[in-house]
């Protein structure tokens, strides 16, 4: 049963200049859309530990309103965007974050 229940916004990023003017990474994140949060596989979850990663959490969203972010703010944390599965009308969107073990 499909919730839409939880909100993300979707996070773009540009080479741009910091406040000092050098060269640096600008995230700008969306509108808030809504998403489905789902669970990993248990493979999926076991070859992101052997590289060093966490999935941390999986969101559907319409198919529609993603366009190729690496990604994705939820309840104030940003998550990188590991892997997306398209599934009709929806996509799949495997977030994660680095294990502070194996460094970021």
């Amino acid at each position: 049963m499909r919730r839409w229940s939880d909100v993300i916004q979707l996070v773009s990023v540009v080479n741009g200049k910091d406040t000092s003017g050098y060269p640096a990474d600008i995230y700008t994140p969306g509108p808030d859309i809504f998403a489905n949060r789902t669970s990993a596989g248990s493979g999926e979850f076991y070859r992101a530990a052997q590289a060093g990663f966490t999935v941390d959490k999986v969101f559907e969203v319409r198919l529609v309103e993603y366009g190729g972010q690496r990604f994705l703010d939820h309840e104030d944390e940003r998550y990188e965007i590991l892997r997306t599965y398209e599934k009709g009308e929806t996509i799949e969107l495997v977030c994660l974050r680095r294990d502070a073990n194996h460094g970021s």
